[in-house]
């Protein structure tokens, strides 16, 4: 995906990785900084076999993925907007699908290119936008803690959660965002999700 332009600090990591684990390279950390771009969807190319029984389903996985508005990189890399990915295994070969969670806040601060909401490390409007900040106790839904596929039948939704937030649900096969989900008002603004498997598959808690 794109590659954001973030602060020179090359020559501070270059003297620090000799210090380093030989194993670890400083630049697959710095990449994992870079702000990504929608895809798909886009066939997969394998190395080796995928399982049988396993063919048909979808895996999904969701992280931060934007780290940056108006030139303005992001404090922390866990305030980054929630990104949402797909592989699903067909047996014609598996393909991929990229999107970002579309939160209210993702997109009032895409259509104005600026940060304008509080978010849970340190990241907030800043120069004449400070004033956001004045007793502002909020924190922007940054759906970017996990995917989880929930439910069964006409009930199952695809939801990216976030720990301090209410979820947002998904289309699981366009990963379209369809706003919050409350399950029928039982959730309220402020509640986060933790969602039970096993023997409780079929509750979800708030708390």
């Amino acid at each position: 995906g794109r590659r954001a332009t973030a602060t020179d600090t090359s020559s501070a990591v270059t003297a620090a990785a000799p210090a380093w684990h030989g194993l670890i390279d400083p630049d697959d950390w710095r990449h994992a900084y870079d702000t990504v771009s929608e895809f798909g969807p886009a066939l997969v190319e394998v190395e080796g076999t995928i399982p049988a029984d396993v063919l048909g389903g979808t895996l999904y996985r969701c992280g931060p993925g934007n780290f940056e508005r108006g030139d303005v990189r992001y404090n922390h890399i866990i305030d980054g907007d929630g990104f949402v990915y797909a592989i699903t295994l067909g047996r014609s070969g598996p393909t991929a699908l990229g999107r970002f969670v579309r939160t209210a806040e993702f997109v009032e601060e895409e259509a104005n290119d600026k940060i304008m909401f509080r978010s849970s490390f340190g990241t907030q409007p800043a120069g004449a936008d400070k004033w956001r900040n004045v007793f502002n106790v909020k924190l922007k839904n940054l759906a970017n803690t996990t995917a989880v596929f929930w439910g069964k039948g006409e009930h199952a939704r695809l939801l990216a959660l976030f720990e301090a937030g209410l979820p947002y649900k998904l289309s699981p096969d366009t990963l379209e965002t369809h706003g919050l989900e409350t399950f029928n008002g039982e959730l309220r603004p402020g509640t986060a999700v933790a969602l039970g498997f096993g023997s409780a598959v079929d509750e979800a808690l708030g708390f």
